[in-house]
């Protein structure tokens, strides 16, 4: 049996132990013990996830979120942020409230990837670009992952969610261009306005409209979308 004997900004550690302890019935959800894709060991409670850490040996184990970042402690006793499976160092000339951070494999594997927190909350977050098992390059945030578009030409790139096919991309961003259009960009696709258009019913229609004929669409009210055409490209 196992029992959770500490519950902490989004780590869990988890003891050996005969009995179920009582504090388990004051969760809504008991942990659920699991296999991922690789094989590796998984709790899951509601509809948080959490990794086995590597340095866990023997009975007493630790585990980390997959999504939140959570604030450690080294063996060696210095402070360390870990955001799924990456972890960060604190960098011993930073004082008081503003702290940076730096990925533990900045030497190892020349990580470029860096965090600023003000009073332990992080307020800004550098970007963790590599390069995948096929060559393709890819960028890194926090849980979310980005492939770049075909289409782009160094200096200027554009990247789009990998999760956009399976529809579970983050949301849509609304900005303005150069000359001072609205424009939606959602993964590797831009939306223009159409003209005539007023609030709050705008209809925003592919760039590729007329290179590439293509159809898709999308229509929102109170800068919602309620309706979305495909594309074919």
């Amino acid at each position: 049996m196992w029992q959770a004997s500490h519950i902490l900004d989004g780590s869990v550690k988890l003891i050996d132990s005969i009995k179920m302890n009582a504090l388990l019935t004051t969760l809504n959800t008991a942990p659920l013990f699991l296999e991922s894709r690789l094989g590796r060991p998984v709790i899951q409670m509601g509809r948080y996830r959490y990794n086995k850490h590597i340095s866990s040996v023997g009975h007493r184990a630790l585990w980390y979120c997959t999504r939140e970042a959570t604030f450690l402690t080294s063996r060696l006793g210095t402070p360390v942020i870990q955001i799924g499976q990456y972890r960060y160092n604190r960098r011993s000339t930073c004082k008081g409230s503003k702290v940076r951070w730096y990925c533990t494999k900045q030497n190892s594997r020349k990580c470029t990837a860096a965090l600023l927190t003000i009073d332990d909350v992080i307020v800004k977050q550098r970007p963790q670009v590599f390069r995948t098992r096929r060559g393709n390059p890819v960028i890194q945030m926090g849980r979310y992952r980005y492939s770049m578009s075909n289409c782009c030409k160094p200096p200027r790139m554009r990247w789009y969610c990998i999760k956009q096919a399976s529809k579970k991309c983050p949301e849509p961003q609304v900005f303005t261009t150069k000359r001072g259009n609205p424009v939606i960009q959602m993964g590797k696709y831009r939306y223009n306005m159409t003209n005539g258009c007023k609030p709050p019913r705008i209809r925003w229609y592919c760039i590729k409209q007329a290179s590439k004929k293509c159809q898709g669409a999308l229509i929102t009210v109170d800068n919602e979308i309620i309706k979305q055409k495909p594309h074919n490209h």
